[in-house]
C-alpha cells in the first residue's frame, strides 16, 4: 500500500459485560495467537455490545483526518485499535510506519516514574535510542512547560501537565503517524495555541495525523478529511466543511425534537426547554449562585411567537429573566453568541447600557436585548448567559444553554443571493453608487 499510512479492513470490536476485566493467562495466549494469525473468533451477543461495527477506511500518507461524533460513538475505541493498545474482535489493520499516540490521561506513562524517566521509557518503546532522546529531551521539556516538575513522579501530575508532556513527547519523536484524542481539550489557552501551531507544522512536514475532538473549528482548520462516527460505525466521510454543516443541522433537529418531547412530559417540572427557550421552575436548581439565579431564557422573533421560525430579516429578541436573592450589590446580565463551530460571534451585557435601571433590590427582573434583522447569517447558533455583580462576572452558563436557527428569507429563495455567505454574520449595510 504505497500511498496508504493505515488501511482498516472490516474491523469490529465487541465488549462482553460478563467477562472479567482481567483475562486469564490461557485466554491471553489464545487471544494473542488469534491476533497474530489474524483469526476472528465467534462472539456471543447475549450480554455485551459492539463498540465498533464493520469499519473500513483507507488513510493516506500525509493527510490529517478528523474524527468527531457524540459520546459513545466508538471514536476512542478506534484510536486504541490503531495505536495497538487493543485488538479488534474481527477484521484487521495494516499500518505503514511508526505510530505515536496521545490517548486518555493515565495511558502510556508509568505513574511511579518521573516525567524525564517516562520520556526515555516511552521513546525507547517507540524505537528511539537513548542518545537520540538526549538530543531532543531539552526541547521536549521546554515545549511541555513542565519545568522543575519534570523530576517528579507522573502520579503527582495534574491532567493538564500529563497531556502537555504526552503531546510534547509525541510531537518531537520520529513518528510517521500521530494520533491525538481530545488533546486540545486539556490545558490553558497559551498551550492550546502552541499545540495548534505545532500540529500545523507537523502536517506541513507530511506527517499523517489522526485527530479526535469535539471542537468542530479544529476539524475545519486542521483536517483535509473527516469522518462522523455514530453507534460504532462511520456515518459519513468527506470534506470537513460539508460534514460539519450537515452534523450541526442534524444536531439542531435532534435538539428540537428532544426539547418538544421534554416539554410535553408533565412530570418534568424542574426545567423546561423548547430548543430556543429554557425555563427553570425551581429557583434552587436554577443556574447561578447565592447572589442571583437565572429563571428563564427566550430567543424569538420580535413580535412573534416562540415557535415561529426566525429569518435573516427578522429582529431577534433575547429575553433573560433572573431573580436577585440579596439586597446589597448591583446585578447585571449578558450573553455570548456562538456559531455552529463553537466560535464566539459577539457578546453583549446590560453593563454596556447606561440607561438601564440598577437592579439593587431583591426580586425578579426581566432584561430584553434586540439583535437587529439582516445581521446574523443563516445557520444554527448557541448562546450562554452570564451574571455580573458590581461590574464583575460571577457566573457563566454552558455555551449551549439555548439553541436557535436562522433561516433564509422566504421571499429571497429564488434570488441569486440565497447561497450561504461565509461566516456567522451577513449584515445589510448602507451602500451608495454613483457614476464618476
Amino acid at each position: 500500500m504505497p500511498d496508504s499510512a493505515i488501511r482498516i479492513k472490516n474491523i469490529s470490536k465487541y465488549f462482553s459485560l460478563d467477562k472479567p476485566q482481567n483475562e486469564s493467562f490461557t485466554e491471553g495466549l489464545v487471544n494473542l495467537g488469534m491476533s497474530i494469525l489474524k483469526i476472528s473468533g465467534n462472539v456471543s451477543k447475549k450480554n455485551g455490545f459492539w463498540a465498533l461495527k464493520d469499519i473500513s477506511l483507507n488513510i493516506k500518507k500525509g493527510e490529517t483526518l478528523g474524527i468527531f461524533g457524540g459520546n459513545g460513538a466508538g471514536k476512542t475505541t478506534l484510536l486504541k485499535i490503531l495505536s495497538e493498545v487493543t485488538q479488534p474482535t474481527q477484521g484487521e489493520v495494516e499500518i505503514e510506519g511508526k505510530i505515536a499516540s496521545v490517548l486518555e490521561v493515565g495511558m502510556g506513562f508509568h505513574p511511579d516514574l518521573t516525567g524525564k524517566e517516562n520520556i526515555f521509557l516511552s521513546a525507547s518503546i517507540l524505537g528511539m535510542g537513548r542518545n537520540e532522546v538526549k538530543t531532543k529531551i531539552s526541547e521536549i521539556i521546554k515545549f511541555s512547560g513542565i519545568g522543575q516538575f519534570i523530576d517528579l513522579p507522573i502520579k503527582h501530575y495534574s491532567s493538564g501537565m500529563y497531556v502537555r508532556l504526552a503531546f510534547s513527547l509525541a510531537a518531537h519523536i520520529s513518528a510517521d503517524i500521530l494520533i491525538f484524542d481530545e488533546v486540545l481539550s486539556v490545558g490553558d489557552a497559551e498551550f492550546k495555541l502552541k499545540t495548534l501551531k505545532k500540529i500545523s507544522e507537523l502536517r506541513n512536514e507530511g506527517i499523517t495525523i489522526i485527530l479526535v475532538t469535539h471542537n468542530l473549528s479544529e476539524i475545519l482548520n486542521l483536517c483535509n478529511r473527516a469522518i462522523i462516527m455514530e453507534n460504532g460505525q462511520i456515518k459519513a466521510l468527506g470534506r470537513p466543511s460539508e460534514l460539519i454543516s450537515d452534523y450541526v443541522e442534524d444536531a439542531h433537529n435532534l435538539a428540537m425534537n428532544d426539547a418538544k418531547d421534554t416539554a410535553n412530559d408533565e412530570s418534568f417540572e424542574k426545567e423546561i426547554s423548547i430548543n430556543n427557550s429554557r425555563e427553570w421552575k425551581d429557583i434552587k436548581t436554577a443556574p447561578g449562585n447565592k447572589t442571583a439565579r437565572i429563571k428563564k431564557i427566550i430567543v424569538k422573533r420580535r413580535e412573534g411567537e416562540l415557535t415561529d421560525e426566525i429569518y435573516t430579516k427578522n429582529d431577534i429578541e433575547v429575553e433573560i429573566s433572573f431573580q436577585k436573592l440579596l439586597e446589597q450589590n448591583t446585578i447585571d446580565v449578558g450573553f455570548t453568541l456562538y456559531d455552529n463551530l463553537g466560535n464566539n460571534v459577539f457578546a453583549s451585557t446590560t453593563v454596556m447600557d447606561k440607561d438601564i435601571i440598577s437592579c439593587n433590590e431583591k426580586g425578579v427582573y426581566k432584561a430584553v436585548c434586540e439583535i437587529p434583522g439582516n445581521y446574523l447569517n443563516i445557520g444554527v447558533f448557541t448562546m450562554n448567559v452570564f451574571l455580573v455583580e458590581n461590574k464583575k462576572e460571577i457566573f457563566r452558563s454552558l455555551p449551549d444553554v439555548v439553541l436557535f436557527k436562522v433561516c433564509i428569507n422566504k421571499d429571497s429563495i429564488e434570488t441569486p443571493l440565497t447561497k450561504r455567505f461565509p461566516g456567522p454574520l451577513r449584515p445589510s449595510l448602507n451602500w451608495g453608487v454613483e457614476k464618476v
